[in-house]
């Protein structure tokens, strides 16, 4: 049945006398002959009504009047209903339906009906009642106002806190902290355990300056002078770090145009430099005060390392202090101190006319060209590897199968008894198989040997044959390597793009979140070294620079190097976290190598590879010792020691070692007399130097700089004040 507002269609299933036939008619309530009609069908034998429905039901479905059934249909609403529905048809008188007089009244009590005027007149009234409570909110409101400066005066009263009174003994702790602040130049909490004894120390050292006795219970009194003292020496301080930039200018002005200098009578022996060249500059900074290690992250109460400030410094002599274990923090060169640090450094550097790729190394060529050429990443290549290693094992498996138990028992015939009882390995055998071959035939047994080197030393992959040269035709990407020299316009060009790319590795990788372009500028842009060649004969300068790695346009890694005269340092390498399956760090170091081959072709002497430090205990940096042959440098001789020694050292004595080398002699140590310094724009050794009446020694430093320096410091200048 299908129902359209009062139109309803009835299906009806009407059998005639043939057996397979059926018809189908439809009926329509909108004409009252066409119900009779549908009675009539309903009434014939061979007629069968097809809905569920019962009688009443489809009555009402089909707009039809029902009959009156039930007794609650009789009820006075159930006939209002039914004439309002069906009308005059209903068989409902309408005089039976008229409300009584009760049902008026209860209505008119009810209050349903509203006069016009009575509306008007309860909105007025509302509208009043409203305005009125308006006025009352806003007496209420300017009242408050009047109170509000003596309820602030009194809320103020009431947050003021009462400071207590201090006692003797903690003023008295104030004023010593306060000491020990303008003496080392930090906060010591005294509550700290430290705290006594720093404050012994910096009593016992005013002491020796003042000569003033302990007094009082507050300890040593400093006298007036020498606090005045250090009070100007800290003001000056700032000025003398601008003033030294003046220095470097003006000397090289004045040794040009200067020719001869005279000095007093008892400083005959002064040196007049008579040919206009540059200087090396230094500063001696000192230990530093601790803190947090960078490695394992644990804090270190002792001085970890050692440092000066490069102000100018050649790259030659740069070259020389890496060979005594120092390296460099942008301007900053200092040495970390094995003895106290929790993670010892030890300085590697490896030599790149013997260096051999390791599985491990040819592995991460492989994937970084089969990316460029193929796009393959490192998931796809390695589901590929491994059904290739499945299909050849198994084809070789098939074939092999039957013939490897009847290889084992020759073998075993051919093997001598007295042998086989020895238990022997089977390479052993083999070996001593061959050779008893060769001396059968007459063959020299060393010359086989160095012949079959030879062939397998031509066979072994280089470095460069994995490098490849892109070509647009069989290459998914293009990775361009660009070596930028850090005083160039291009590295400006480029500055920020390197600083946002060191930002997102800083902040990924190691969770720093406080990178600012001036802590970059100061740790990887700004270099002190200078290049003091005679001739520009070579194609490449020496100096600092940023290998820049460019992926289709993109920098996604950037390693900071200095190319000297005998190694090219690795300083730094930082790159997109979003690359890290191309294992960047190792391509990189990889890359850096054949380009200090290439390096070496002309330039005979710099053919090693320095890669900082090495440190044992943290498994990060681990990854060095991997690249061979490589050396680490003794601390006591400076010689330099095969990694292999070295490590077998350590996992006998541990990781803290001072001499890998024990036997060697003692390094060589600069004299401080022969110390070159600058004073007043002049340069003097420091024997002459303490011989002017208007120099006066007040540090103790000078033979902690010479040892750490070593012979070098007698051509490097230290600026003195």
């Amino acid at each position: 049945m299908i129902q359209y507002g009062r139109l309803s269609v009835v299906g009806v299933i009407r059998y005639s006398s043939f057996p397979d036939t059926a018809a189908i008619a439809g009926t329509s309530n909108a004409v009252n002959s066409s119900s009779s009609l549908q009675e009539g069908q309903c009434k014939n034998k061979n007629t069968k009504v097809v809905s569920r429905l019962t009688e009443r039901h489809r009555l009402i479905a089909e707009g039809r009047l029902p009959p009156v059934t039930y007794e609650w249909e009789k009820e006075l609403w159930a006939k209002r209903e039914r004439f309002g529905t069906y009308g005059l048809a209903s068989g409902v008188k309408p005089e039976e339906l008229w409300p009584s007089v009760e049902e008026i009244q209860e209505e008119e009590a009810i209050g349903w009906y509203v006069k016009y005027s009575d509306a008007l007149k309860n909105v007025e009234d509302a509208k009043e009642s409203e305005h009125a409570n308006t006025l009352t909110r806003l007496k209420e409101v300017a009242a408050l106002e009047n109170k509000y400066p003596e309820m602030l005066r009194e809320f103020l009263e009431s947050r003021k806190e009462v400071v207590p009174v201090k006692s003797k003994q903690e003023l008295e702790a104030e004023q010593q902290a306060k000491d020990m602040l303008d003496y080392y130049g930090y906060e010591i909490s005294p509550s700290d355990p430290r705290f006594p004894i720093l404050f012994e120390k910096m009593t016992e050292a005013k002491k020796k300056v003042s000569g003033s006795q302990i007094n009082g219970e507050r300890g040593t009194i400093v006298e007036e002078t020498y606090i005045a003292k250090e009070r100007k020496r800290e003001e000056t301080r700032e000025k003398r770090f601008l003033i030294l930039l003046l220095y470097v200018l003006a000397l090289n002005i004045y040794v040009y145009f200067k020719q001869e200098y005279l000095m007093m009578s008892n400083a005959s022996d002064f040196a007049v430099q008579k040919q206009h060249q540059q200087y090396s500059i230094v500063e001696y900074i000192g230990y530093n005060g601790g803190g947090t290690c960078g490695y394992c992250h644990k804090e270190e109460a002792n001085p970890t390392n050692i440092g000066v400030m490069g102000y100018h410094l050649s790259c030659e002599h740069f070259n020389q202090l890496l060979d005594r274990g120092c390296n460099r923090s942008g301007k900053y060169l200092y040495k970390p101190m094995i003895a106290n640090t929790c993670c010892p450094q030890y300085t590697i550097r490896l030599d790149v006319n013997s260096f051999r790729l390791s599985r491990a190394q040819k592995k991460v060529l492989r994937r970084m060209n089969d990316f460029l050429q193929k796009d393959v990443r490192p998931n796809e290549r390695q589901k590929i590897t491994e059904y290739n290693v499945v299909k050849k094992k198994t084809e070789r498996s098939t074939i092999s199968s039957n013939s490897q138990v009847k290889r084992v028992q020759d073998n075993e015939e051919k093997i001598p008894l007295e042998l086989r009882k020895k238990g022997r390995k089977k390479k052993v055998l083999r070996q001593e198989r061959a050779f008893q071959k060769m001396r059968d035939k007459g063959i020299n047994i060393m010359e086989a040997q160095r012949i079959r080197r030879e062939k397998e030393e031509s066979r072994r992959r280089t470095l460069n044959s994995f490098i490849i040269t892109y070509s647009p035709e069989t290459f998914k990407h293009k990775l361009e390597v660009r070596l930028v020299d850090v005083n160039s316009s291009q590295f400006y060009e480029t500055f920020q793009e390197s600083f946002k790319l060191y930002e997102k590795y800083q902040t990924t990788v190691h969770h720093n979140a406080s990178c600012n372009r001036n802590g970059y500028r100061v740790f990887l842009a700004d270099s002190p070294l200078f290049s003091d060649e005679k001739g520009g004969s070579k194609s490449m300068a020496l100096g600092s620079y940023h290998q820049q790695y460019y992926l289709d346009g993109r920098l996604i890694a950037v390693g900071v190097v200095d190319v000297l005269p005998r190694c090219l340092s690795a300083k730094y390498l930082y790159y997109d976290p979003d690359y890290e399956f191309l294992t960047l760090g190792t391509y990189t170091a990889l890359r850096e190598i054949a380009f200090t081959q290439e390096l070496a072709k002309e330039r005979p002497q710099l053919h090693y590879y320095y890669m900082g430090f090495y440190i044992h205990s943290c498994q990060k940096m681990r990854y060095k010792k991997c690249f061979r042959p490589s050396d680490l440098l003794c601390d006591r001789s400076f010689t330099w020691v095969p990694l292999e020694k070295c490590l077998e050292m350590m996992e006998r004595y541990g990781e803290r070692i001072e001499a890998f080398a024990p036997d060697a002699p003692v390094a060589e140590n600069c004299p401080i007399e022969s110390v070159r310094c600058l004073y007043k724009m002049n340069i003097l050794s420091y024997q002459i130097l303490l011989n002017l009446p208007d120099f006066k020694e007040t540090e103790t430093f000078m033979e902690e700089y010479a040892r750490i320096v070593g012979p070098v410091a007698r051509e490097m200048l230290l600026y003195r004040n």
